[in-house]
């Protein structure tokens, strides 16, 4: 038979399709009728493949097709069938920049709707991201676009869509120990003073408001404590503005110390912690929060263990 003469044969058997058919699965399929051709056509066309083909005369036998549209509307529905994806979870673990910088841990997290202070627990059920607030309802949509990028669909805050990126891991500057000092006479924060060292192990003496009034001791985990460097290098700390301090110092506190290797040393004192330098404030002015947890669902902070007195 030459080429262009395709259909012509008489033979019971039907043609047969050879093996250089773009489509897997149809080598011995027999094609006798122009339908027959056209369905087959259109599979090429769309690029199914055998597993989704199987039982392909049957079909064609069983339905009778003459309507080409008819055909097309199934071919295509079994495409989309292969194409569908399952939605994907990537490790959210790190610091993200975005509507607030926010930092995550294997089961805590910055509130990312709110600018709330501390750390909360969450959860992520289907696409629903849920943050434990016991003050305000944190929840939304989450939508993964791939490892370093999310939306967040925050509900009840008309619905904004919030876009977040991950901040690269680096290999940032050490400190050898922090002091943070903080506190607000409305009650709204604890006074606190605490002290942190370049191995995690923290010292915390609760004041007024503080849950934990007195001395404690509790040790932080290499991931916390990792997080803690780099965010010190995104904001820049070492840029922070002189003028950048607290406008009525008889009601609020926040001083921090840092002492790097050698003779570098970072002081602010009654420091506003704005703009970018805001996240500051929400991970230190209730750190507390991190023991709280602790005490209350017994979960270590981390990989590492951590303990009270």
């Amino acid at each position: 038979m030459r080429k262009g003469e395709v259909g012509k044969s008489e033979s019971s058997e039907g043609l047969k399709v050879g093996r250089a058919c773009p489509v897997s699965g149809l080598e011995n399929s027999k094609i006798e009728k122009l339908e027959d051709w056209k369905i087959f056509g259109l599979a090429c066309l769309i690029g199914l493949d055998g597993e989704l083909l199987e039982g392909f005369n049957d079909i064609i036998t069983y339905l009778n097709m003459k309507n080409l549209c008819t055909i097309f509307f199934i071919l295509l529905l079994f495409s989309c069938k292969k194409n569908t994806k399952e939605v994907e979870f990537f490790d959210l673990t790190g610091i993200w920049s975005g509507h607030e910088i926010i930092l995550i841990q294997d089961s805590t997290m910055i509130n990312p709707f709110w600018g709330n202070y501390g750390f909360f627990k969450y959860s992520i059920k289907k696409d629903t991201l849920i943050v434990e607030d016991p003050e305000l309802e944190s929840i939304g949509k989450i939508e993964f676009l791939d490892e370093n990028h999310f939306y967040l669909i925050a509900f009840n805050q008309d619905n904004d869509t919030l876009r977040f990126e991950k901040v690269p891991k680096t290999n940032p500057l050490k400190f050898e120990y922090l002091i943070f000092e903080g506190g607000s006479v409305e009650g709204r924060l604890p006074f606190f003073k605490m002290h942190i060292d370049k191995n995690g192990l923290v010292k915390y003496e609760g004041d007024l408001y503080s849950n934990f009034k007195g001395e404690h001791e509790f040790q932080l985990g290499t991931m916390i404590l990792n997080q803690i460097n780099q965010l010190f290098e995104f904001v820049a700390i070492q840029n922070y503005p002189k003028d950048d301090l607290l406008l009525i110092s008889d009601t609020e506190e926040m001083n921090l110390f840092i002492k790097y290797p050698g003779s570098e040393e970072i002081k602010i004192e009654n420091g506003a912690f704005s703009d970018n330098y805001f996240v500051i404030q929400r991970v230190f002015n209730r750190f507390e929060s991190l023991l709280n947890m602790k005490k209350a669902n017994d979960f270590t902070l981390d990989s590492a263990s951590s303990t009270v007195k």
